[in-house]
C-alpha cells in the first residue's frame, strides 16, 4: 500500500481537528443540524451565547436564540431551503438573562447529496443587537424630526395664512384709502374758489403750501408743481402779511374759522383783492391751515 494512502485517515483527522479549532475560535455562532433539525455540532461561541453546555444542546431540536412563541416560525424558515434555493438568511430575537433584547442574523446553507437528498444544515449566526439598537434610535430620531418638521410646517402655514389675511385687509384698506384720497382730491380741485392748504410753522403761521386746487393755479398763474414749492410770503403782499400778523394770528386757534380781506400777488406781479376764510386743523399729526379765497374782483385775463 502506498504510504501516503495509509496516512490519509490521519491527515483527514488532523485537517478536521484544525477546522474544528478554527470554527470553535470564531466569535460567530456556528451550528450544524440534521435534516430533522436536531443539533449535531455547535461551537464554543454558540454555547456561551446560549449559556448552556454542548451536552445540553447536542442531539436536541432546540432553538435557544428564538422566543418560544416563534420557534415554529424558525422551523418553517429552515423548511424553505431546497436544492434550487440552498441558502437563506433571517433574523431571530430573544431575551438575554439580564432581560435585554438580543437580535441575531443567521445565514443557513443546506447541504445535499448528488441525488438531491438533504444531508444537513450549516448555520452561522451574528449578533446584530447594536445595529438594531442604532436602527431603532435612528427611527425614533427620524420620527422626532418628522414631528418637528410637521409642527413647524403647520405653524408656518398658520402664520402664512394670517399674513395673507392681514395683507388682504391691508390691500383693501389701501385701496379704500386710495379711492377716498382720489375722491377728496376731486372735491378739492373742483372747489370754485381759490383754495390753498398750508403747513404751519413753529409760530402757528401759514407757511409752506402743500396743496393747491385748479382755481388757485388759474388765478395765481402758477402750475401746481410751482405752487407746492412756494411759501405764503410768495403770494401774499408784505403789507397784508404784516396786518395779518398783528390782527389775526394770535387769535387763531385750532378748528376756529376767521375771515378777513387780503391782497394776493400773481406770477405777473399783479395784485388781487380777495375775501379770505381760514381754518386751522390737524392732518396726519401736523397742524395745517386751509385757506379759501374769493376774488372780490375777477382778474381781467381770466
Amino acid at each position: 500500500m502506498n504510504p501516503v494512502f495509509s496516512r490519509f485517515p490521519f491527515f483527514l483527522e488532523e485537517s478536521e481537528g484544525r477546522y474544528r479549532a478554527i470554527v470553535d475560535d470564531q466569535p460567530d455562532l456556528v451550528c450544524r443540524r440534521a435534516p430533522d433539525l436536531t443539533l449535531i455540532y455547535i461551537n464554543k461561541a454558540y454555547c456561551d451565547a446560549a449559556r448552556r453546555s454542548a451536552d445540553d444542546l447536542l442531539g436536541k431540536r432546540l432553538f435557544p436564540f428564538t422566543l418560544t412563541s416563534l420557534s415554529l416560525e424558525t422551523e418553517a424558515v429552515y423548511q424553505q431551503i431546497t436544492l434550487e434555493n440552498p441558502i437563506i438568511e433571517f433574523e431571530t430575537k430573544d431575551v438575554t438573562s439580564n432581560g435585554l433584547n438580543r437580535w441575531l442574523q443567521w445565514y443557513v446553507r443546506g447541504h445535499f447529496s448528488a441525488h438531491g437528498e438533504l444531508l444537513e444544515y450549516n448555520a452561522i449566526g451574528r449578533d446584530i443587537t447594536q445595529l438594531k439598537r442604532c436602527e431603532e434610535q435612528n427611527r425614533l430620531y427620524l420620527q422626532s424630526v418628522e414631528y418637528i418638521v410637521h409642527e413647524r410646517t403647520h405653524a408656518l402655514q398658520e402664520s402664512n395664512q394670517k399674513l395673507a389675511e392681514q395683507l388682504m385687509v391691508s390691500e383693501k384698506k389701501a385701496a379704500f384709502l386710495s379711492e377716498q384720497e382720489l375722491w377728496y382730491r376731486a372735491v378739492f380741485n373742483n372747489i370754485a374758489e381759490l383754495t390753498l392748504l398750508f403747513e404751519q410753522d413753529e409760530e402757528g403761521e401759514a407757511d409752506r403750501i402743500i396743496e393747491a386746487n385748479i382755481r388757485a393755479c388759474q388765478v395765481l398763474q402758477y402750475n401746481h408743481d410751482e405752487l407746492v414749492l412756494m411759501v405764503s410770503s410768495d403770494i401774499i403782499t408784505e403789507k397784508h402779511n404784516t396786518k395779518y400778523q398783528k390782527s389775526y394770528v394770535k387769535q387763531f386757534t385750532e378748528d376756529q374759522i376767521i375771515r378777513y380781506q387780503g391782497i394776493m400777488m400773481r406770477k405777473d406781479g399783479g395784485e388781487i383783492l380777495v375775501d379770505i376764510s381760514e381754518q386751522r386743523f390737524r392732518m396726519k399729526e401736523k397742524s395745517v391751515v386751509l385757506m379759501i379765497c374769493r376774488c372780490m374782483e375777477e382778474p381781467k385775463d381770466l
